[in-house]
């Protein structure tokens, strides 16, 4: 389970009668680093983005765009601007099935690369054991270059989650990674208990450091590199 801290922004929507919408948003004062991103944006500057949203035969497809000046002044640089691409896309047809690509360009001579290009394939389905056993599964691919059309050295990442509902409150989840350029593997395993304000979370986890010396899954504070047991408690109010 993995809580995250929102954002500053002002967001506006409109949906169609066909249910096609579209998505208009502006941030402001948001310094700490969210998502993938691992350069501070520039507090002062407004991030802008959008996305348009279109319903097809059993799911939908989206592009989304986004914007924002990359504050590098504790390197002594300009600032600089980065700017994402993005389209996605879910149908539900027997099985769930997702895409989502994102392209990003940071115009930047500070970094050894320019392009950044994520790349991620989803499917899952509930099968009709006992209360339901649902299974997900997706791959990850991450690559960076100097030039868009270029795919050097990738980063493949696969995770497989299992989720049972052993009763009215009680929930057991298994979640594994393989990151398959480093041969790791990382499991997770937790337990659930949601009661009328609070949840109750407990977690056993093993994730091993790659070759950098980082942690095995991408920039994300729950998960460091080490084995442990995690309690999370949340209060509902």
């Amino acid at each position: 389970m993995h809580l995250t801290d929102g954002v500053y922004g002002l967001q506006l929507k409109y949906t169609g009668l066909s249910n096609a919408n579209g998505w208009f948003w502006v941030l402001l004062g948001n310094d700490d680093l969210k998502g993938l991103e691992f350069l501070k944006t520039d507090s002062s500057t407004p991030e802008t983005g959008g996305r348009i949203q279109y319903p097809v035969p059993y799911g939908e497809v989206a592009a989304t765009f986004h914007n924002r000046k990359i504050d590098l002044s504790e390197f002594g640089l300009s600032d600089a601007w980065e700017t994402r691409f993005a389209l996605d896309g879910r149908w539900d047809r027997i099985i769930g099935f997702w895409f989502e690509a994102v392209c990003q360009k940071q115009s930047t001579d500070f970094l050894p690369f320019e392009w950044s290009k994520f790349a991620t394939l989803g499917m899952d389905y509930t099968f009709g054991i006992g209360n339901g056993l649902h299974v997900l599964g997706e791959h990850l691919v991450t690559v960076m270059s100097r030039f868009l059309p270029e795919w050097p050295n990738t980063l493949n990442v696969s995770a497989c989650v299992i989720r049972y509902p052993s009763g009215i409150f009680d929930s057991l989840s298994i979640i594994g990674y393989y990151h398959w350029d480093e041969k790791a593997f990382a499991p997770h395993l937790s337990w659930t208990r949601t009661l009328d304000d609070l949840d109750v979370t407990l977690s056993l986890f093993d994730y091993p450091k790659t070759s950098d010396e980082g942690a095995f899954t991408l920039r994300s504070e729950a998960a460091m590199p080490g084995s442990g047991i995690q309690l999370i408690l949340v209060y509902h109010h």
